[in-house]
């Protein structure tokens, strides 16, 4: 025979990924089986149908005469046996003393056999722990079915585990019962590292089914190699990825959604697109969605295409929206005992004013009652401004009619209080970092304004107010700092509590921080209040840049990474 170790020019043979649970069924098959022949057997018939070959056989080594003795053969199996193939010393000293595996796709000029019509061949070494059992060769008779490394790694992984299960067999007729728990974890074994050969030379359709969200594969034209059931459903007809994104709102939320997804296939980035709204057929109500885009990466680590992952987070979103509703109902429940407080103490005065106003009308040269009246006025515009301000608190949206970004946000903020501020002897300083995120959202104004004219509040004899806005740790972060007494410790804890006020009496409501820190929280961020230690307080606002959404009041936003 020719050495056949570096056969010429051997094309790659397609071979589809088998199954894992065909191989469990082996598996269950085998572990039934007691005597060689039969296992011998039933393993060359599912080799058979995974390889989609002719035939096959077994040959086990024989330490006492060196040298591999024929087991079962199927179908085209027995023109190798017959021709020699197991008892040459090609076999023998390139599977069996080097334990390699042989791939011919010309027998006849490789191996230098008469082999009546077989056009390729692998054989594999059965190993088991540090020895070799046997051989186990399959072999195809049709002219254009050609073998690769894969086919060969593949026979080999199936060589070992019958290698395995052969000994396992024999060791059970020695010791009864308790081999066959040997055979499970045998089997056991073989899934595991059948479904990492299986995830490394293709995808496996049934996992892709069993996936409980949608899956797209597509080639670096963003053409559809590949879609499940629950991509299909919401993308039935699209051939194209950027095609099938078009038909949803994605462009109105992210107008450059197209080329951060380019930069998928071209970069390797991953990115998402949250809240996604897809009109289907037969559907009253759009589909949410969450999309991700993931790189698909080949061979020597390059990208050959792309992932798209589709949940429906429809529920979930419909969940969240009632139980935002839920929770600002039970807040406005406990605000509604604070307000029949905090009401209850102008309206006493009021009577009390009004009261006193009667029994002095009287006499018309008697000032009293205008100045009874007027204390009546004024716990009424208290009154009012609570009432105000407890509506703004228990609003559900913040929809505004115009949206701008946070710098513009700040800048307006600060320049309609600038009168305010030189009235006070207050210094304003306003810092906004270049290449923030184009956060855009008009409700953050009024929480700016807010914190910016109780710093001037907070300094009666003048001061400064630094206000800042930049990048850090994933997060948009605004700072405003005074350089007034501070806040006492003791109130730090709840100082954002609905009707808390550091204000003299009827200056303030107490509602303001609470506002603030509720219009925060909608932009999934947080509102926290410090002293700083050269003096004066800081209240600090961060946003997460994955909170961040494109346009105030829109549910959806899109990102890279």
């Amino acid at each position: 025979m020719s050495n056949p170790d570096r056969p010429e020019n051997i094309d790659a043979g397609h071979l589809g990924a088998p199954t894992l649970a065909s191989l469990a069924d082996l598996g269950a098959r085998l572990a039934d089986q007691t005597e060689p022949g039969p296992m011998q057997a039933a393993v060359l018939a599912e080799a058979a149908r995974l390889f989609g070959v002719d035939g096959g056989a077994i040959a086990l080594w024989n330490e006492a005469t060196k040298s591999l003795a024929p087991g079962e053969t199927l179908g085209c199996g027995r023109a190798l046996v017959d021709a020699g193939l197991f008892a040459g010393r090609t076999v023998t000293g390139h599977v069996v003393n080097r334990r390699l595996g042989l791939c011919s796709n010309d027998p006849a000029r490789q191996l230098g056999m008469a082999t009546d019509g077989v056009a390729a061949v692998i054989v594999a070494p059965m190993v088991t722990g540090q020895r070799v059992t046997g051989a186990m060769a399959v072999a195809s008779t049709a002219s254009g079915r050609r073998f690769d490394t894969q086919d060969l790694a593949l026979l080999q992984v199936v060589a070992n585990f019958t290698a395995s299960v052969l000994e396992s067999t024999i060791q059970f007729r020695q010791f009864g019962d308790g081999l066959r728990l040997q055979v499970v974890e045998v089997t056991h074994e073989m899934h595991r590292a059948m479904a990492e050969l299986a995830q490394v030379k293709s995808f496996n359709e049934n996992i892709f089914e069993s996936i409980s969200m949608g899956i797209v594969v597509f080639d670096r034209s963003f053409g559809v190699i590949f879609r499940n059931r629950l991509a299909d459903e919401v993308f039935p007809d699209d051939r194209n990825v950027l095609a099938a994104l078009a038909r949803t709102d994605i462009a109105s939320r992210c107008e450059q959604y197209e080329a951060i997804f380019r930069d998928v296939v071209r970069l390797g980035q991953v990115c998402s697109f949250d809240g996604v709204r897809c009109e289907r057929p037969g559907r009253d109500e759009p589909l949410i969605l969450r999309l991700t885009g993931s790189p698909l990466v080949g061979g020597r680590q390059a990208i050959v295409g792309g992932i798209l992952t589709v949940e429906d987070v429809t529920r979930n979103v419909t969940m969240e929206q009632r139980l935002a509703t839920s929770e600002r109902l039970a807040a406005v429940g406990k605000l509604a005992a604070k307000v029949a407080h905090e009401l209850n103490n102008p309206l006493d005065g009021i009577l009390r004013y009004i009261s006193l106003a009667a029994r002095v009308c009287g006499d018309a040269t008697d000032q009293r009652p205008v100045a009874y009246l007027e204390e009546a006025r004024k716990g009424l515009r208290r009154m009012a401004r609570i009432v105000g301000e407890l509506l703004e608190f228990s609003r559900s949206t913040n929809d505004m009619a115009v949206a701008v970004t946070i710098g513009q946000s700040l800048d307006d903020a600060v320049k309609s209080l600038e009168g305010k501020a030189k009235q006070q002897k207050v210094e304003l300083r306003l810092s906004v970092a270049d290449e923030l995120p184009p956060l855009e959202s008009a409700s953050l104004y009024q929480v700016f304004t807010n914190l910016i004219k109780n710093a001037i509040e907070a300094m009666p004899d003048g001061g400064r107010v630094e206000t800042s806005a930049l990048l850090a740790a994933g997060a948009v972060e605004i700072r405003v700092a005074d350089t007034g007494p501070g806040i006492p410790e003791k109130r730090l804890a709840t100082i954002f509590e609905p009707f808390y006020s550091t204000k003299e009496p009827g200056q303030g409501t107490g509602l303001g921080l609470a506002i603030c820190k509720d219009i925060v929280e909608k932009h999934g961020g947080t509102l926290v209040a410090r002293n700083r230690a050269e003096g004066g307080a800081e209240f600090v606002v961060r946003i997460p840049t994955h909170a961040i959404r494109p346009q105030d009041g829109a549910p959806g936003s899109c990102r890279n990474h």
